[in-house]
């Protein structure tokens, strides 16, 4: 098959990473339901695992098994000398297999099932629509890097003295300051400046300041904006994942995520809630072209709202470690894990 291997190969990238994804979403799901995983910012993390599995999958296929680089075809291979293994340790792996352990995957069947020059086009598809979604989220990135600069320059300082003393050394630790600005419709932080709508900074309390902050702090401390970089950038790679869908997912869980520091800080539910709800009412219909959604979806917000107002549920520490430990060890046997792949 000669130089024909290297285009089903590449076609094993366009198949095998959409299955990889949904695979990976679902055992994620799965494992959060088995484990009772309650804590928004273990389930954001989760939710970021997806998009670097498909990279790594990269990594993992195992050529020295590949069927068809042995010159063995699974479509002519003999009943019952096909099957499907599932394995759960160490390492999750869904594999198709046979009896000389040879691997093939089902981007391998429908390469063999189709006329070769249908690959070639699929493929030659592919990587230039990668090529040109990358260069476009590339010019993206680009323009909205200088409008935010802009906004920065524009914006007015706010002075806070009466701020919550551990806040303030939160803050002077890690050089945070506050603006305010006419162009953003939501409150949200950008490199180490947090940025309130103008209208808003009148319209609401110390306190649900306060709260603002130290959301907006927690996006800061965990790096969201830059994990939503990140994914954005591997979906524009494999632009032809559907993974939109599961971006605003995770962008919404690490809003909620976002919200527990308050807690950090002694800030009351109450002060976050009222902040929420005067910048829904505050906001604009456009959205803001900075990475935040802080108020988000109408269906999202009022679950939203009802975790602020209920509070974080309390659970014994020792539950809490044999969960954590149960779930990074199916999170690492998922992400290193063989799922659809030869």
């Amino acid at each position: 098959m000669g130089q024909q291997l290297y285009w089903i190969y590449a076609f094993n990238i366009v198949v095998n990473s959409t299955l990889s994804f949904f695979t990976t979403i679902l055992l994620i799901e799965l494992f959060i339901f088995l484990f009772r995983i309650k804590h928004p910012r273990l389930k954001a993390v989760c939710r970021l695992l997806p998009f670097f599995k498909i990279c790594l999958d990269l990594c993992l296929y195992h050529f020295s098994n590949w069927a068809l680089l042995h010159g063995v075809n699974p479509i002519l291979a003999e009943t019952g000398t096909r099957q499907l293994s599932v394995m759960v340790n160490p390492f999750t792996g869904i594999q198709f297999s046979m009896q000389d352990g040879k691997t093939f995957s089902i981007a391998d069947v429908l390469a063999l099932s189709l006329d070769p020059v249908w690959i070639r086009l699929i493929v030659s598809v592919v990587v230039l629509g990668s090529i040109v979604a990358i260069a476009l989220r590339l010019v993206r990135i680009f323009q909205e890097k200088r409008c935010v600069s802009w906004i920065v320059r524009g914006s007015s300082p706010v002075l806070l003295p009466n701020l919550k003393p551990s806040l303030t050394a939160w803050m002077k630790k890690r050089r945070i300051i506050l603006a305010a600005s006419t162009e953003v419709t939501s409150p949200c932080i950008t490199g180490t400046t947090i940025l309130f709508p103008a209208s808003l900074i009148g319209a609401i309390s110390q306190e649900e300041i306060e709260a603002i902050i130290a959301h907006e702090i927690a996006h800061y401390h965990w790096k969201d904006c830059m994990l939503r970089l990140v994914c954005a950038f591997i979906a524009s790679i494999f632009w032809w994942v559907p993974s939109k869908w599961w971006q605003t997912r995770m962008e919404e869980m690490q809003e909620q995520a976002s919200d527990t520091m308050i807690y950090r800080f002694g800030i009351s539910q109450l002060a976050l809630a009222g902040a929420v709800l005067k910048t829904a009412q505050k906001a604009k219909e456009r959205r803001s072209i900075l990475a935040s959604p802080f108020v988000g979806r109408r269906l999202w917000l009022q679950k939203r709202m009802q975790m602020i107002i209920c509070g974080s549920t309390k659970q014994a520490i020792k539950w809490k470690v044999i969960q954590y430990a149960l779930m990074l060890f199916s999170l690492l046997s998922v992400l290193l894990g063989r799922l659809w792949i030869f």
